[in-house]
């Protein structure tokens, strides 16, 4: 993607996998996909192994700009509308539950263990 790593940079780089999922706090998969799925900004050495590198303020940068559409969709209504399914079948499973329970109530214990 990019050039090489500055060795002459202060801010030290961080390279392979494990060092940038420990700086996401992700694991090394999860990290990998984000990169796969989204414009993560992981570098890769010159050869066939498939070494990668990051520059950590690249990667808050990045981790800023995720969370800001994390807020933006929660405010659009996406987290609303998951909030408001899982309302309805709280609901839902209450009513399920209650109306058995109100009729078994009204039942004298002792004519419907003696019908048994």
């Amino acid at each position: 993607m990019s050039s090489l790593p500055d060795p002459e940079s202060p801010a030290r780089n961080l390279e392979g996998w494990k060092e940038i999922a420990n700086h996401l706090a992700v694991h090394v998969r999860t990290a990998q996909n984000c990169e796969a799925n989204f414009p993560l900004p992981v570098h890769r050495f010159p050869g066939d192994k498939g070494r990668v590198w990051a520059d950590p303020g690249e990667l808050d940068a990045w981790m800023s700009v995720f969370a800001i559409i994390a807020l933006v969709l929660a405010a659009s209504g996406v987290l609303g509308t998951f909030a408001g399914v899982g309302l309805l079948l709280a609901a839902s499973a209450f009513v399920a539950g209650y109306i058995p329970a109100r009729r078994a109530s009204s039942i004298d214990p002792l004519i419907a263990l003696r019908d048994e």
